[in-house]
């Protein structure tokens, strides 16, 4: 694939709303020789794309003036070399939306993350996004935007949950209510939760809900949560229905496209730390064994 031809590609038949240029993806723990390719890789091919992208729009070859065009910053693990890269996009940035940190989402810990975000975002101007891929978890992604970041795309995080067979059912709100916050009316899971759920998500193949009447996550408006019931997805589920995956994409798409509102919402009310604060106590809550409501 080459700059020439990938422009061709996302300009003349995709034509979508935001895309990535060109870059040499490497995880965060490339060797240093490796992540220094990438940079110069990435730098020249963002160039060149972007010279691409001009000549189509003067040459009337494709409606792409309304795509939202991100250069990737690549790196590694190396804050010079991710400084170096950003500094090498400065030149690009009038023909950017703006940025997209690469790499992440490959294990790196949290503190080596708060690193690359920050070194990566360093060079670029406020007015610009800035984007992270491989991120999805609702954790990763508030601390991702205390960071700095505005963009996300939890695409394969969603369909790696769908595939197996979890249904997001985290609290949206500052007061969750009882369906959102425990598995069971009675406040604890059968067979002491293990491979039912965790903080975030309920693993639908569990004999558990096998007659639960009760919707994936109470007061969701998705199509599956107001027409189909928990049992009737985990029936799916054992029999091995396709439908199964379709009701719990949709479910699970639905969730997050509230959550990212919920997020929004709570940005104008100066409440994001206090919602970050509730998801994190409810993890602990999960990790310590507290399956009881500490209301």
């Amino acid at each position: 694939m080459t700059p020439a031809a990938y422009i061709d590609l996302v300009v003349r038949l995709l034509n979508p709303d935001v895309a990535v240029l060109l870059s040499d993806d490497v995880p965060i723990d490339a060797k240093r020789a490796r992540a220094s390719t990438a940079v110069h890789r990435t730098v020249l091919w963002a160039k060149e794309c972007i010279q691409k992208m001009k000549m189509k729009i003067d040459g009337g070859g494709g409606n792409s003036s309304q795509i939202a065009l991100f250069a990737a910053i690549q790196g590694g693990s190396y804050p010079d070399l991710r400084k170096q890269c950003a500094e090498s996009l400065i030149d690009c940035m009038p023909d950017l939306t703006g940025i997209c940190i690469g790499g992440l989402g490959t294990g790196e810990s949290p503190q080596l993350r708060e690193e690359v975000v920050l070194q990566s975002i360093q060079e670029v101007p406020c007015e610009k996004a800035r984007m992270v891929l491989g991120i999805g978890s609702p954790l990763d992604i508030l601390e991702a935007i205390f960071l700095g970041i505005d963009v996300f795309d939890p695409a394969f995080y969603l369909s790696s949950l769908t595939a197996g067979g979890y249904a997001l059912c985290f609290p949206l709100s500052l007061k969750p209510t009882d369906v959102e916050r425990v598995t069971h009316g009675e406040g604890v899971p059968l067979n002491g939760g293990q491979g039912t759920r965790d903080d975030t998500k309920m693993n639908v193949w569990a004999l558990e809900y096998k007659l639960d009447s009760r919707p994936l996550v109470s007061g969701c408006p998705c199509l599956t949560c107001c027409s189909h019931t928990r049992a009737y997805v985990h029936h799916l589920l054992q029999t091995h229905e396709m439908s199964a995956q379709v009701l719990l994409e949709a479910h699970n798409l639905v969730h997050y496209l509230r959550f990212f509102a919920a997020i929004r919402s709570f940005i104008a009310q100066s409440k994001l730390s206090e919602y970050y604060g509730m998801l994190r106590e409810q993890k602990q809550r999960w990790v310590v064994g507290d399956w009881q409501d500490s209301a």
